[in-house]
Formats: structure tokens, sequence, C-alpha cells
């Protein structure tokens, strides 16, 4: 997996502009902290600076390209790929290419990996920063970040996040119990003063089991938010994205009721 990731320079399989509407002109920036990869629950960020040394990771909102940056890859810390344990294939792909799962330390992991200087490595780098200060709410909203840096000497920029047991929000897994969730996650988001970027079904994860749960995922196009307007923006492109999955969820229901009733008459 390693191997195909320093061979693909594929551009984004998706683009931020065509879920979000509206948001900021200026380019947005989000900051890594001090800490440059490797394990994170071995490092406490609490009370570091920034490093100067670490230039910003930027996404101009307007534009479908990202700045690159060879400065933060430089900075990041190295994992042999073999401390990764990844699959031989892909479970899925995403705007990052592939992703692959894992274990680290023990820990069941999901990885996304890209060739360093891409602009998806960039993402992987916005999302870091992104999970960095979302940090209070690993597990509870949002999937806790496990590693990530460079592997393959350099050559590939990795984010390794906690595997979640769960299902995408769609027919089946819509609930009121969960839109709430849905929303405290999307508010707490917020309230650490990001955007996430990129509202759709595939980034909202319903936790399986018993207990009402949901992880928002996927943080690559995530940016501060400059005003109030810009969380609006974004509450209401959610709202959009639930009554969509509600009416499509009554409609199957309606179908498979409606089926029955014609087996049922069929039958006597």
């Amino acid at each position: 997996m390693v191997d195909k990731a320093i061979k693909d320079r594929t551009q984004f399989k998706s683009d931020p502009d065509e879920h979000a509407e509206g948001g900021s002109s200026q380019a947005s920036a989000l900051r890594i902290p001090e800490s440059k990869g490797s394990q994170v629950k071995s490092i406490d960020h609490k009370g570091k600076k920034p490093d100067p040394n670490l230039s910003r990771h930027r996404m101009d909102t307007r534009s479908k390209s990202r700045s690159k940056s060879a400065g933060p890859v430089n900075c990041l810390m190295e994992t042999p790929a073999e401390l990764l344990h990844l699959a031989p294939s892909p479970f899925t792909t995403g705007w990052s290419g592939n992703i692959v799962r894992g274990t680290y330390d023990g820990q069941g992991i999901v990885v996304k990996l890209a060739p360093t200087g891409s602009d998806r490595a960039e993402a992987l780098m916005t999302e870091v920063a992104a999970y960095h200060k979302l940090k209070e709410y690993w597990g509870k909203y949002v999937p806790k970040l496990v590693s990530y840096g460079t592997t393959a000497g350099g050559m590939v920029v990795y984010i390794a996040t906690e595997y979640i047991n769960g299902f995408e929000l769609g027919i089946g897994t819509y609930s009121q119990d969960v839109v709430k969730e849905i929303f405290d996650a999307l508010t707490v988001v917020h309230r650490c003063g990001i955007l996430h970027g990129d509202i759709r079904a595939s980034n909202i994860i319903v936790m399986e089991g018993w207990e009402v749960g949901v992880r928002l995922i996927d943080f690559g196009f995530a940016r501060p938010i400059i005003s109030s307007e810009d969380c609006m923006r974004e509450r209401v492109q959610l709202e959009r994205l639930l009554n969509e999955i509600s009416r499509s969820d009554i409609e199957g229901t309606c179908h498979s009721q409606l089926g029955q009733m014609q087996a049922c008459t069929a039958a006597s």
C-alpha cells in the first residue's frame, strides 16, 4: 500500500465546492501544534505554542488547488511502514485516495496515505491540525488521532485515526436521536473554531450498538471560522442533507410496506 501511495499522484476525487455554499473569500489556515507526529497519545500538547518553523497549511476557499509547502513535511517524524501493519488492499476510497486499515501499538486504525509534496498530502496535514483542535472530543464526536507523520523514507505522508465500528449515515441509520447527535457534533466542531468543510453522508458515521453515537470524519477541507455566517451556512447544508435522507428513508419504508401488503394480498 505504501508503494502504491508513492506512485499515486492523482488529484482530489472530490471538491468541497461541490458540497458547500458560500464561505469566506479569504485564504484560511489551520496550524499543527509543535509535536510533529509519531504516536500522538505519548505527547502532551497542552500549553505549547505553535512552532514558528511550521508554515501554515492553507486552502483558498475559492480555488480548487492547494498551496504546497515542503516545510511542514520536512518537520514530521518518520514511522517505519511495518509499524502500521497495513492491510494489503484498501477497504474504501475518498478524496485522499485509498484508505486502508492497519494496527498501530495494538490499536485498530484507519490510515490515509499520500505522496509527499502532493495536494493530498497537504490536505492530510490540514486534517491533522483539525484533529488537534478537536482533541477534547476524540472518541466522542470525532475519531481519536492515533499517529501521523511520514513513512517510506519521507516519501509518503500518512495520518492514522482509530477504527470506528459503525455505518455511513443513510437509510437504516437515520433517527431523531441520531440527528440530535449530529448537530451536537457539528456544534462542538464550530465551538473549537473550525468548519468541517465537506459535509456529506459519507463523512458522518453512526456508531454500531444500542447506544446512540456519531462521529464526524474527514477534516481535510477544514478551515477556521471567519464569521458566524460561516457556521450558519454549514448548519443549513447539514439540514438539507438530513432532509434528503429523511425523505429517502420514508419513501423506502413506504415502498417496503406496500410490497408486504401486495405479497399478503397475493397469498390470500
